[in-house]
């Protein structure tokens, strides 16, 4: 998913009074290593460490249309900053 079509996903769920959970928004919050951090499950109900099947259990219910654009804009927020490139080629990162 490209950040604009993500970013396209929140305006959507923001502007929702309730919205259905699909595999599109819980990809939408992955992390770039891959997961999701707890406080993106604990906004889904999830419970943590996450059980088998929790995706199943978040796909089709419906939710808050902000719980949901929260949950995709914390995808990253749990991990360290990326280096911009240049700064990393210029010595400074």
């Amino acid at each position: 998913m490209t950040d604009q079509e993500r970013a396209e996903l929140i305006e959507r769920c923001g502007k929702s009074m309730f919205v259905t959970a699909t595999a599109a928004h819980v990809e939408a919050g992955q992390s770039r290593n891959g997961g999701w951090s707890e406080d993106q499950l604990c906004l889904l109900g999830v419970e943590w460490p996450p059980p088998k099947g929790w995706k199943a259990f978040v796909v089709g219910r419906r939710l808050p249309g902000t719980t949901l654009a929260a949950f995709i804009r914390l995808r990253d927020a749990h991990l360290p900053p990326v280096p911009d490139l240049l700064d990393v080629i210029d010595g400074e990162g």
